[in-house]
């Protein structure tokens, strides 16, 4: 487990203001609220009942290492949270509280441009609870793909006030998912492939981002109607595997050279050799722990000794920043 919080204390609150384009309403960060009560937190959307539509998100970020010091890097990750609503959603607009969706979202920005080759670009994984009551999709539970589209989970939760567990598992190597979790509901996604979205103005941090966030419900265009809507969450858990098990032949495949282990004079060789004059070499676990730092002229040889059974991610900097990447299998 790399983060467990029970309360969400940590989390913060920011605003998506008409989402998805949905209506030409003024909102602002201060229409998103956050609240901390004794064992979870709860986030509104539209906290003062005004004409606007907005997604209140509540969310923890990364930035560059995790809190046991590890960097923040390219794995097969798990985020889990509980949920539960005040009120059900009623088809009715005299009801104040009704929601659109609740969703979880697990982001992966690669800001410096070192995790692969598409700096300030995110890889994204979302799940969107839809729970419009005028919407004949209530209750499906589904996940954001390419170009924003919904993909069907085959999972339905019918809303009530008790707390449910969420839990979404995806491969940012492969840019696939993996599963969804609903309580004890498992679904088999890995056909799905996450989305992926530049951020040309963001920072040059790399950030892993957890999300739990509200939305309540469209307003019309015109925000004739008012909503709002406050979802509370609880026992945030992100995991990651220690391998990643799901690597496509576009992520394996990316240099015009092959790195082997040379078993009889226990050196670890490319070929054929890439002729930088200087560059430097990083060679990381799949878990993102830095095993090797060098500095290179020419073809390096590196002793196996300290690599143990699994894969690696060699990553090569040429003196023009050149960034070449590379997995190799460890010892057997």
């Amino acid at each position: 487990m790399i983060y467990n919080s029970t309360d969400m204390s940590d989390y913060k609150v920011t605003d998506e203001c008409n989402p998805g384009g949905g209506t030409q309403c003024e909102c602002s960060m201060d229409d998103a609220g956050i609240e901390y009560s004794s064992g979870y937190m709860e986030v509104i959307s539209n906290k003062s009942q005004k004409h606007l539509w907005i997604n209140s998100i509540g969310y923890k970020k990364f930035i560059d290492t995790f809190p046991d010091g590890k960097p923040v890097s390219v794995s097969r990750y798990k985020y889990s949270y509980q949920t539960r609503m005040k009120v059900l959603p009623k088809p009715d607009t005299s009801q104040l509280q009704n929601p659109q969706a609740v969703h979880l979202m697990l982001q992966l920005y690669n800001g410096s441009g070192e995790l692969w080759s598409g700096a300030k670009e995110a890889r994204e994984g979302a799940i969107y609870w839809e729970l419009n009551p005028w919407n004949a999709d209530f209750g499906k539970i589904k996940v954001y793909t390419t170009n924003f589209q919904l993909a069907e989970t085959g999972i339905i939760l019918n809303p009530d006030t008790n707390w449910h567990t969420f839990g979404l598992e995806l491969d940012f190597s492969s840019l696939k998912y993996q599963k969804i979790y609903v309580d004890t509901l498992e679904s088999d996604i890995s056909g799905i492939p996450v989305l992926v979205k530049s951020y040309p103005g963001w920072s040059s941090e790399n950030v892993l981002g957890l999300t739990a966030e509200s939305m309540a419900t469209w307003p019309g265009d015109t925000c004739k109607f008012v909503f709002s809507w406050h979802q509370q969450f609880k026992n945030s858990q992100l995991y990651t595997d220690s391998v990643s098990t799901s690597m496509d032949n576009e992520n394996i495949i990316r240099g015009n050279f092959n790195l082997f282990v040379h078993r009889e004079v226990n050196t670890l060789i490319l070929n054929p050799a890439i002729n930088f004059n200087t560059a430097q070499l990083k060679i990381f676990d799949m878990t993102g722990r830095l095993v090797i730092q060098k500095e290179l002229p020419g073809n390096p040889e590196i002793s196996i000794n300290q690599f143990k059974k699994g894969l690696y991610f060699a990553v090569f900097y040429s003196e023009n920043k050149i960034k070449v990447e590379k997995l190799f299998l460890g010892l057997e």
